[in-house]
């Protein structure tokens, strides 16, 4: 594409937004078979949200009807040029690249210009609820403007109108990765960028920031132009959700059904209504925050202190700008608002004070002074464009999508945080200067979000200049939708006649008048509550203001702390997943439950479970009463007593046995970029100062083929399998075989096992095992196997055999190592062998380990090699060296898991630990415990099920393993 001069520059940059737009007739009386009888397409938007520092945008968009057709055709071949700026990256070639290189942990914390705006929003909603309260209490007979309003008569701002172009419409779904692909090519080419413009800030939904950001990722520097931005009118309108979720069934909806019925009851209680539920929360915390205030002025009344002088003082003097001003008392109220700071101290101290004592005062002043008033917050800052309320605001709000899990935006939000941190300054500039918002109408207080702008502008209009046509005819109107739309606007502003001043005043007076009248319904129904600011019997668990209902502790605790466990969530995950330079996908985040009021509802996959046991308990009580009426015995006689627990033992009264490769491929599917499947990446990267660990005992089991007759060819077998292949392949400069001593300390739990892999019984083959023809092999190597002497008598020889055979072999220079397999004088003796050497003792190597799983890691400490693979499929090898790998230094070790032709896994021991020490999950167990988790895994590993210990029936290590990742604060806490 050609780059062409931008039509709408900011200081190099340009500001535009993207959505869906979606008109459809799901409801039409006459279906219309397979054809969509609605129109879902994707809309483009430019804004100059400051139009002094830009270009005026009207010529540029205004469009006469002669020239329609030709504008139209201009459309049509732009928007359907096949070719893009972006190069095609393959699947395969995605990657994930680090967006926040710089960043630390302390660059999400407020700034103190953000902490200043935070503070001053404090102090003039203070002043504005105390205003209200004196007009309510002394029955003052004037109608004041809401808090919006007064904020903008005491902050009093100049705001020209914003200049909008309506860029385009695609008959494309906005939620697909081609379609923001092909609007990001619309968009480099219609602002020329790389020409006059230097970067394009496109705001957009959750779905459209996803996208844009995974583009970033995938092209990395190709893209380097677009500055993808969270709208803020879709922040708050998925925050609504939560705050009802918490708050409605602890006493909100007491309010809420004075005023709300039926349809808008619904609407507002699930949050689906965003206008309606908006205005509820607005105007319920209004309320409760006057009723504080009558509950402060209650309290000061009756003292005579400097606090109580402060309020009276503060209290007479807006009193009287009342009776002076009336409506404008906001107006150059500077003086009061110094006074206010130091009473909204006293009132909030006060406060603070009565939350220490009890749990539901303090949970509806989390609601009143956090959690709503952030809401508040973000909500003004738009209105009256201020950027660092709004920064401040989305940090502080951003912990309740961790806490009460909305997948979307606990993800974006710290993602979004980071991004601005590494806006270019110039552009950060103007958003000070209020570019992140839009000014429809040029009034202060009125400005809009960029994404609330294009639901008001574009999407509106466009909706409006459609016709309830097909498909086809859709598809031929969507390159001129846009200038359609804005011609109908200017006919419409032609023809229709403006409202005089004096009508657009007596409407907002109705408005204020009618809020202010909701407000005082409700300061009315919660004087009436009975637990609300007041002690209650229960001070340790929060109780519902009017039906006095004590939450159980589960309820109690969930609610008492969720910011918290938010707030330590959203640290947890920047830390992981945002500020990860590794270039690896973070793991898997599991959903949280958070307990409240609400009544948990039986999901039809529950109710199907309940009747599926209630039949299986008829079936079983039928079987039974057959059974006693067949054996003519009563019940009772029928019941069947074990004296250990069928739950962990089998019939056999033996311990029960399970899989232990579960625990595996659940870490396998959980960290996948830790386990390696290409045998010949090990080998390229390999060096000779490599150190390869084979437990011998899986040697063995590989069964000799018919051409080895004797003990001799099968040795000559296993040493160019596992001694020759490993020094060629790896260039491994030491090879260590490592055997099983059973019973090398006595009896032990172990001996069940091997009791059921050796049957013992027949008479020995072999007293002594040869290399020689004398010593043939057997028939059957399985029973030769599970006879335990001849089985350690071929260990014995294997060991002393493997060092000879390397004695011989000139075409190598490595060192063979074997441990475990000696007894007599030699027990817990290792000995070496080099070529052309004879074979010698090694002292360093000598140990009394029973289990090779164990003595592997014994070795890999003892070596000098600084990289060392061991050979073991045994899962209970890496679960043992997991706690010991920081004892290892800076020795780079593998599991070689797996080991068949084109069929290798690896297991890379420090990016596993890393993986955990990561994980997102984890982090619950606390600072001090982090480095513990290894620990922790090992433990888990061996309590549910291993050689020692019974599995459960029932239960799998995949079971445990998610009990634990999802309660790893409660199993490893002290409590």
């Amino acid at each position: 594409m050609s780059k062409k001069p931008s039509i709408l520059a900011s200081n190099n940059f340009v500001i535009a937004s993207v959505d869906n737009i979606d008109r459809s007739s799901s409801y039409a009386a006459v279906s219309a078979g397979n054809t969509d009888r609605g129109f879902h397409g994707t809309s483009l938007q430019a804004v100059e949200p400051i139009s002094s520092s830009t270009k005026d945008l009207r010529s540029n968009v205004t469009v006469k009807i002669s020239q329609q057709q030709q504008v139209d055709q201009n459309l049509v071949a732009e928007y359907h040029q096949g070719s893009s700026h972006l190069p095609t990256v393959p699947p395969t070639a995605t990657h994930y690249v680090s967006l926040q290189p710089q960043l630390t942990i302390n660059s999400f914390s407020v700034s103190d210009e953000e902490e200043h705006a935070y503070n001053q929003l404090k102090n003039k909603l203070f002043l504005y609820m105390l205003t209200k309260y004196i007009c309510y209490t002394e029955n003052i007979d004037i109608i004041l403007p809401d808090f919006k309003s007064s904020l903008c008569q005491l902050s009093p701002s100049i705001v020209s109108e914003s200049n909008i172009h309506f860029t385009g419409i695609l008959a494309e779904p906005a939620d697909s990765a081609e379609t923001i692909r092909h609007v990001l090519d619309i968009l480099h080419e219609k602002h020329g960028i790389g020409v006059s413009v230097d970067h394009l800030v496109v705001a957009g939904d959750a779905k459209t920031y996803e996208y844009m950001m995974e583009a970033k990722r995938v092209y990395g520097s190709d893209l380097d132009w677009l500055l993808p931005y969270l709208g803020e009118w879709h922040l708050l309108k998925n925050l609504q959700a939560p705050l009802m979720k918490v708050y409605l069934d602890a006493g909100l909806r007491q309010l809420l059904t004075i005023l709300h019925k039926g349809a808008t009851h619904t609407a507002v209680a699930s949050a689906s209504g965003f206008r309606k539920t908006h205005n509820f929360l607005l105007q319920s915390w209004e309320a409760m925050y006057r009723h504080q205030v009558a509950l402060f002025k209650s309290h000061v009344s009756g003292s005579a202190d400097s606090a109580s002088e402060s309020f009276n003082t503060l209290y007479a003097a807006i009193f009287a700008r009342i009776r002076d001003r009336g409506p404008d008392v906001f107006q150059n109220l500077e003086g009061e608002l110094v006074s206010a700071t130091s009473v909204y101290e006293t009132f909030f101290s006060f406060f603070q004070t009565m939350g220490q004592a009890d749990a539901t005062s303090q949970f509806w002043i989390d609601f009143i002074h956090r959690d709503m008033f952030n809401y508040v917050g973000l909500f003004l800052a738009i209105r009256l464009r201020q950027f660092n309320l709004r920064n401040v605001a989305v940090r502080k709000l951003a912990p309740i999508f961790h806490a009460l899990d909305r997948p979307t935006y606990l993800k974006l939000v710290p993602h979004h945080m980071a991004a601005m941190k590494q806006y270019p300054p110039k552009i950060l500039e103007q958003f000070h200067k209020g570019c992140f918002s839009v000014s429809i109408t040029g009034t202060h207080g009125n400005c809009v979000a960029l994404d609330e702008a294009h639901e008001m502008l574009i999407n509106k209009e466009v909706k409006m200049s459609m016709t309830t046509t097909g498909m086809g005819s859709l598809t031929r109107l969507v390159h001129y939708l846009p200038f359609r739309a804005r011609l109908m606007k200017a006919f419409k502003s032609e023809v229709v006649t403006s409202k005089v001043s004096n009508e657009e005043e007596r409407e907002s007076h109705a408005v204020y008048k009618l809020n202010e009248d909701n407000i005082k319904l409700y300061v009315t129904r919660l004087g009436e509550a009975q637990n609300l600011f007041l002690p209650t019997s229960h001070p340790d668990q929060i109780t519902h203001i009017f039906t006095g209902e004590i939450a159980d502790i589960l309820v109690s605790n969930d609610l008492k702390s969720f910011y918290a466990i938010g707030e330590t969530d959203l640290n947890a995950y920047i830390g992981c997943v945002v500020l990860n330079n590794s270039g690896r996908k973070p793991p898997k985040r599991n959903r949280r439950n958070l307990k409240t009021f609400t009544a948990k509802k039986k999901t039809v996959h529950k109710q199907k479970l309940e009747l599926k046991d209630q039949k299986m308990q008829i079936a079983s009580l039928r079987r039974q009463i057959a059974l006693s009426r067949s054996s003519n015995q009563p019940v009772d006689s029928l019941m069947q007593f074990l004296c250990l627990p069928r739950a962990i033992c089998t019939s056999d009264q033996l311990p029960f046995k399970s899989s232990k490769a579960v625990s595996s491929t659940e870490f396998a599917k959980r960290y996948p970029l830790s386990f390696l499947e290409n045998s010949n990446e090990m080998a390229s990267s390999s060096n000779r100062n490599t150190c390869y660990i084979v437990e011998g005992m899986f040697l063995i089991n590989c069964p000799p083929l018919r051409i080895h007759s004797t003990f001799g060819e099968y040795a000559s077998f296993l040493y160019r399998r596992w001694v020759q292949h490993p020094t060629q392949h790896f260039k491994a400069h030491e090879i260590h075989v490592i055997f099983d001593h059973p019973q090398r300390h006595g009896a032990s739990p172990k001996d069940i096992e091997r009791s059921r892999r050796h049957s013992g019984d027949g008479e020995p083959l072999y007293n002594v095992i040869l290399s020689e023809t004398a010593c043939p092999l057997g028939k059957s190597w399985s029973k030769f196997l599970a006879m335990r002497s001849q089985k350690r008598l071929l260990v014995n020889f294997l060991s002393m055999e493997l060092l000879r055979l390397h004695c011989v072999n000139s075409q190598t220079n490595s060192i063979l190592i074997t441990a475990g397999g000696f007894d007599n004088d030699r027990t817990d003796k290792a000995f070496c062998s080099k070529p052309l050497h004879s074979i010698f003792e090694v002292a360093e190597y000598a140990s009394n380990h029973e289990e090779g799983d164990s003595r592997v890691w014994f070795h890999a400490a003892v070596t000098s090699c600084n990289r060392i693979i061991i050979y073991s499929p045994d899962r209970d090898t890496f679960h043992i060296g997991l706690p010991l790998l920081p004892r290892l230094g800076d020795k780079q070790v593998y599991v070689h898991l797996r080991a068949k032709k084109s069929d290798d896994l690896f297991l890379d021991m420090q990016s596993f630990q890393a993986s955990l020490l990561n994980d997102l999950q984890l982090q619950k167990v606390g600072v001090d415990n982090v480095s513990k988790i290894p620990t922790f895994l090992q433990v888990l590993y061996v309590v549910s099920g291993c050689d020692f210990t019974s599995f459960f029936k029932g239960n799998s290590k995949k079971a445990f393993l998610d009990v634990f990742y999802r309660d790893a604060d409660f199993i490893t806490g002290s409590d």
